[in-house]
C-alpha cells in the first residue's frame, strides 16, 4: 500500500513538473511578438509528457483504490475472525466450567 501510495504521489508530482514547464513555455510562446517554430517542438513534447504523467498518475491512483479495498476488505475479514474467535473463547470457557463442576461432583 505504501509502496502503491509513493508511485501515485511521484507520478502526481511528476505530472504538476511537467504542467509548470509547459505553462512557463507557454507563456514565453504567447508573449513573444514572432511566435518562433522552433517553439513547437517543444510545445508538443511537452504536451506528450503531460498526457503521459497524467496516465501514470491515473493508473497509480487506481492501484492505491486498489490496495485500500483490499485493505478494507481484510479488516472485515479479520474483525469477522475475531468476533469467531471470541465467541469460541466464551463457549470453551463455559464448557470447562461445566466439566469442572461434573468432575468436582
Amino acid at each position: 500500500m505504501q509502496d502503491a501510495e509513493k508511485r501515485a504521489a511521484c507520478a502526481l508530482h511528476e505530472q504538476r513538473a511537467v504542467e509548470r514547464d509547459s505553462e512557463a513555455l507557454r507563456g514565453l510562446y504567447e508573449r513573444a511578438i514572432e511566435k518562433p517554430r522552433a517553439l513547437m517542438p517543444q510545445l508538443e513534447r511537452l504536451r506528450k509528457e503531460h498526457a503521459v504523467a497524467f496516465q501514470k498518475t491515473g493508473i497509480a491512483n487506481g492501484i492505491v483504490q486498489d490496495q485500500q479495498q483490499a485493505l478494507r476488505e481484510a479488516e472485515t475479514r479479520f474483525a469477522v475472525a475475531l468476533q469467531a474467535y471470541q465467541s469460541l473463547q466464551t463457549q470453551w470457557r463455559e464448557l470447562s466450567d461445566l466439566l469442572r463442576e461434573e468432575t468436582n461432583k
